[in-house]
């Protein structure tokens, strides 16, 4: 990875590089990659800190699931140890609340989110933590930052490491107008041939 960070800050131009933890692949897994970082901590530190020293041009975030299965998750306990090893060089931990074993089974769990957040140490530096998992529509978007208020009750959301946005995911893919939707708060109607108009328009700024 120290090499492939080096190549990607001197050869590319991009906003962020992401350390995705978070794939639930069995062919990525078993190769020790993915979610499989999640049951080696030592590891995880090391490619994070190799990355970390390499990209000298832009920032690096971190995804990462519940932990490897949901009777034992482990990110609440990960998510200290790479605020103390990133000495402010993370810029962003995504959190998916779910498992790799679950994969995409079951609903994610915000309330661990939020747990995860809170396991920072307040004498340093906060990492911002963004939640992700089952943002499907709007009303998904309001009805977790609803929950994850009423658990916070008096503390500010920013204060514990939790930001008040969200990651899309699948429901981005499903409907690339998600995010219009939950700005506007209201579902959006496309036609068909809009739908295949964004379609043809994201495939050009990917190709």
């Amino acid at each position: 990875m120290g090499r492939v960070s080096r190549i990607l800050d001197h050869e590319t131009s991009t906003d962020f590089v992401d350390l995705n933890c978070g794939c639930p692949i069995d062919v990525v897994c078993d190769r020790g990659s993915g979610s499989a970082l999640l049951r080696k901590h030592n590891k995880l530190l090391d490619i994070v800190n190799t990355m970390a020293n390499n990209l000298r041009s832009r920032q690096l975030t971190v995804k990462l699931r519940t932990g490897w299965d949901d009777k034992t998750p482990s990110t609440h306990k990960l998510v200290p140890l790479l605020q103390k090893a990133s000495k402010g060089r993370i810029a962003a931990i995504f959190i998916h609340g779910r498992s790799r074993t679950q994969r995409y089974a079951k609903l994610a769990n915000w309330e661990y989110v939020l747990q995860a957040a809170q396991s920072q140490d307040p004498s340093l530096p906060r990492i911002p933590i963004i939640g992700n998992g089952d943002i499907l529509s709007w009303e998904d978007w309001h009805s977790h930052q609803r929950l994850l208020e009423s658990h916070l009750r008096d503390e500010d959301p920013e204060a514990v490491g939790l930001c008040s946005c969200a990651m899309l995911a699948r429901g981005a893919l499903i409907k690339p107008w998600l995010p219009t939707e939950i700005k506007e708060s209201r579902h959006v109607d496309m036609a068909a041939s809009q739908r295949l108009d964004m379609l043809k328009m994201f495939w050009c700024v990917l190709s």
